[in-house]
């Protein structure tokens, strides 16, 4: 489809079709030459206010394989996160790209995805970022609570 095929020019809206499946996060990192370098796609289990609560760390080859082609193709560098829809097909949809590290990508340093580091090497020590093996099917659960005090 052509985007004109979606915009109504009365209204001024982009009309997209509805993707039902499961969303994804891939945290990566390419470093100053725009050379993909490693990345941790997550599952987005639960969210709340667009903020992941419960995620797990997952082997999808798809999904580190797309950003990688389009991270490249862009000219991306240093930390970077992606969210993808994949339906009930599998066939991915990417939905958005951050140029910055993610709101979960907590999940992804303590699988070992460690982008601060990497940083740190790349800029500070100007060698290549360490890669080390990811811990697959790392689960993640944040929890809010409330904490009173006599004061």
């Amino acid at each position: 489809d052509s985007i004109e095929q979606h915009i109504s020019p009365k209204e001024h809206q982009v009309i997209q079709r509805r993707i039902y499946g499961t969303e994804y996060s891939v945290d990566a990192y390419f470093d100053r030459s725009s050379n993909f370098i490693q990345a941790v796609p997550r599952t987005r289990d639960r969210v709340a206010d667009g903020e992941v609560l419960d995620s797990t760390t997952c082997q999808n080859t798809t999904l580190i394989s797309l950003t990688k082609d389009i991270g490249e193709r862009l000219r991306l560098r240093g930390p970077t996160c992606f969210q993808y829809i994949v339906d009930r097909d599998k066939k991915p949809y990417l939905i958005e790209i951050n140029a910055r590290f993610g709101g979960g990508c907590i999940l992804s340093m303590e699988a070992c995805l460690n982008m601060v580091e990497m940083i740190r090497d790349e800029y500070y020590c100007d060698t290549k970022p360490n890669l080390y093996n990811i811990h697959w099917n790392l689960k993640m659960r944040r929890v809010n609570r409330e904490t009173f005090f006599n004061g």
